[in-house]
């Protein structure tokens, strides 16, 4: 038998050394793999696991966002998106995994907040990116990649807003354009 040293006391084996603490042999090789102390008391649920933090143990992520000023769930949510748990409140909100974007001259902390700035959605952002098409072009139309769309000597921006002009459906101008009745003429986006 391999004898095992333990805070200063030698015991015979780990079997030896895991009935002192009352803990299985799975549970102690667990335990000082992870440098959890032996001591710590241990939990049948599932929520309160023990954690370490900066070298110190905690019995549970409570314990620790207690000891950090912080609220159980914001202690949970900025382990999950690697938001340093030392960051004043309020002062993680722009990191979006630190992910910058740097557009027009100017860097923006996250994509959000540069869809924002041009009062675009997040996805049309990335859209526009992935195509190189300008953020500040107006009326984007998403994937087809229509600018406006002009009938009888008037421009709109969708075939929506054309089928509200004329009051009827959107399926019913979309079937009288396949017919050849409504006659239109699409502008398309243009790469910079």
């Amino acid at each position: 038998m391999k004898k095992v040293s333990y805070n200063g006391k030698i015991y015979p084996s780990y079997a030896a050394l895991s009935r002192t603490f009352g803990l299985s042999a799975a549970q102690t090789m667990q335990r000082l793999k992870k440098e959890i102390p032996l001591e710590a008391p241990w939990h049948t649920g599932n929520k309160a696991r023990p954690i370490i933090y900066h070298g110190k143990y905690y019995p549970s992520k409570k314990q620790l966002a207690d000891a950090l000023g912080l609220s159980p769930s914001n202690l949970s949510r900025r382990l999950e998106r690697g938001i340093p748990l030392d960051t004043p409140l309020g002062q993680h909100v722009n990191m979006k995994h630190g992910i910058e974007i740097c557009y027009g001259g100017k860097v923006y902390a996250s994509q959000t907040i540069c869809a924002q700035a041009y009062g675009i959605s997040l996805s049309q952002l990335r859209e526009r990116l992935a195509k190189g098409i300008p953020l500040e072009s107006p009326n984007m139309r998403g994937k087809r990649g229509v600018l406006s769309i002009i009938y009888d000597s008037q421009v709109f921006e969708s075939k929506t807003a054309l089928a509200n002009y004329l009051n009827i459906p959107l399926s019913t101008l979309t079937h009288r354009i396949k017919q050849g009745k409504i006659v239109i003429e699409i502008i398309p986006l243009t790469k910079n």
